[in-house]
């Protein structure tokens, strides 16, 4: 079901795509940040599937732009789900890409446009990301830092090969040149991300320009997502055509990875005064379990046979 709000005539240079899930404690706060833009010209597509108080929220928070669309769905699609569908109904020549817990700085789409089209060899472009921990759980605020810390604007400079996927810009002939997003359980936007640059898509990070991402992650949001992400593997390998001897050897790879970021951002952690080294080795068990947990739940997605 679609909800035109204030549109306008000429079709805008951006247009910013929002998948949403009951995400009420989050979405006004990343609205009000785009309301806040120093660049203007841009239409807001929320793409919808909470049926909660989340709806009428994100409803009464696109009055106040000059155009904007609601797309509600029946069901719970996924998130790279919604974004295809976003983009289907988008008409800016420039796509962002948010999720509902992102807060932009205010001149984020004024520098990222600007960043984008000084780099015409740049497909898709990220920024600066820090983590908001703010969750009572130590454990879990330390899996954020891990997620974001390497892409704070304090770490290095030096240009990478993935980038933070909660806040993009692409030009839109970049879906439709690498066939949009893949529509996996979880993590749908990094293994997408990820499939692009394999295909040759130029990825662009930008130090200079910054969001804040919210922390949402409690005990129970972990253990979901681990149990997502397992059979997310399996749908990704049968859409991509991989092997689960790939998919084991990549399970074993981010494990790896994960660890020694998991070691990088937890020593800057403790370097930054917040927590002391006895409370943090005692919380350590349980981040290490988390870890291999969600790597688990990868490998045994892999060896799930999914039919074609």
């Amino acid at each position: 079901m679609n909800h035109p709000t204030k549109p306008s005539i000429k079709p805008p240079t951006v247009s910013v795509i929002i998948p949403s899930y009951r995400q009420a404690a989050t979405v006004a706060l990343t609205l009000r940040s785009l309301r806040q833009q120093t660049f203007t010209d841009f239409e807001v597509i929320v793409v919808d599937s909470s049926h909660d108080e989340t709806t009428e929220l994100i409803r009464n928070e696109l009055k106040s732009f000059p155009s904007s669309k609601l797309i509600e769905n029946r069901n719970q699609l996924g998130a790279a789900i919604q974004r295809n569908q976003g983009i289907k109904e988008s008409r800016g020549e420039w796509l962002t890409f948010l999720d509902t817990d992102v807060i932009l700085s205010k001149d984020w789409l004024e520098t990222m446009l600007a960043k984008a089209v000084s780099r015409p060899d740049a497909e898709l472009v990220s920024a600066s990301t820090i983590a908001n921990g703010n969750s009572r759980f130590f454990w879990s605020r330390i899996i954020h830092w891990a997620e974001f810390g390497e892409f704070a604007p304090e770490t290095s400079r030096k240009p990478k090969k993935f980038v933070p996927s909660a806040a993009l810009l692409t030009h839109r002939t970049v879906p439709e040149k690498w066939g949009g997003f893949i529509e996996a359980l979880i993590s749908e936007d990094l293994i997408t991300i990820n499939h692009w640059r394999n295909q040759g898509c130029a990825i662009y990070w930008e130090p200079d320009v910054t969001c804040w991402h919210l922390n949402r992650h409690t005990a129970s949001t972990v253990l979901e997502r681990i149990f997502l992400l397992g059979k997310s593997s399996a749908i990704v390998r049968r859409k991509l055509n991989l092997s689960g001897s790939w998919i084991t050897k990549t399970a074993v790879l981010c494990l790896a990875l994960w660890l020694v970021r998991l070691f990088r951002i937890s020593r800057r952690v403790l370097s930054t005064g917040e927590v002391n080294l006895p409370r943090f080795l005692w919380h350590l068990p349980a981040l290490l379990l988390v870890t291999l947990g969600w790597n688990f739940g990868f490998f045994v997605g892999s060896l799930v046979q999914v039919e074609k």
